[in-house]
C-alpha cells in the first residue's frame, strides 16, 4: 500500500472533490493515518461512510421512517483500526430505529465472517460463521447488517437458511428514508 499511497492520494485529488467518501475501513485509514506518516499531503476531506451516513441523516432527520428491526452488527475485520467508528454505527441504528442487539461477539469482541478462514482453513470456517449467527439469534436479531460486502457475501446464505434478513447498513438507511421497500419481519 505505501508503494501506491501517492497514486492513490494524486487520482482522488484529480477529481476536484472537496470530500471523499470513503466506504472501507483501509482506504478510510490509510488517507487520515497512514499517508502522514509518508509525509503525503492529502487535498481533499477523507470522510467516512458511516460518517457521511449519520450525518446526513441528522440533515434529513424529517425524512426518516423508524425501521422498528433488531438486528445483529457484524463488524468488518477492518474495523479494528478505526474503532471510534463503534459511535457512528450506534448514531446510524438510533436515527433509523433499529436496534442493535447486545451480544457476546460485537464491538471488540466481534468474530470474523469467516471470509479469510473460508480460504485458509475452509473445514473451520462453518464452525465460526454458526458461533456468530448463534449468538446473534440468542440475541434476539432478526437481521444482520453489514458495512462490509464480503461479510455479507460470505455469511448469506448460512443468514438466509436461519431466517434472519440480510442488509448492507447503506440499505437500511435507504429503506429508512424511503429509497427502498422497508424490511418485513426477519426477511
Amino acid at each position: 500500500p505505501e508503494r501506491h499511497a501517492q497514486e492513490l492520494v494524486d487520482n482522488l485529488a484529480a477529481t476536484g472533490a472537496e470530500e471523499v467518501i470513503l466506504v472501507h475501513d483501509d482506504c478510510y485509514g490509510m488517507l487520515v493515518d497512514r499517508v502522514a506518516q509518508l509525509n503525503i499531503t492529502v487535498p481533499f476531506q477523507p470522510v467516512h461512510i458511516l460518517e457521511y451516513l449519520r450525518d446526513y441523516l441528522d440533515a434529513h432527520s424529517e425524512d426518516v421512517t423508524p425501521l422498528q428491526l433488531r438486528v445483529a452488527y457484524q463488524r468488518p475485520c477492518a474495523s479494528r483500526l478505526s474503532p471510534a467508528k463503534e459511535a457512528a454505527v450506534d448514531a446510524i441504528m438510533e436515527r433509523i430505529g433499529v436496534e442493535r442487539v447486545k451480544r457476546q461477539y460485537d464491538r471488540e469482541n466481534a468474530l470474523c465472517c469467516s471470509g479469510v478462514m473460508a480460504v485458509l482453513q475452509p473445514e473451520a470456517a462453518p464452525a465460526l460463521r454458526a458461533r456468530n449467527l448463534d449468538d446473534a439469534q440468542t440475541a434476539g436479531a432478526e437481521a444482520m447488517c453489514y458495512l462490509c460486502p464480503v461479510c455479507r457475501s460470505t455469511m448469506a446464505q448460512d443468514v438466509q437458511a436461519r431466517g434472519l434478513g440480510s442488509f448492507h447498513i447503506i440499505e437500511l438507511v435507504r429503506m429508512a428514508l424511503g429509497e427502498l421497500p422497508a424490511p418485513t419481519r426477519g426477511k
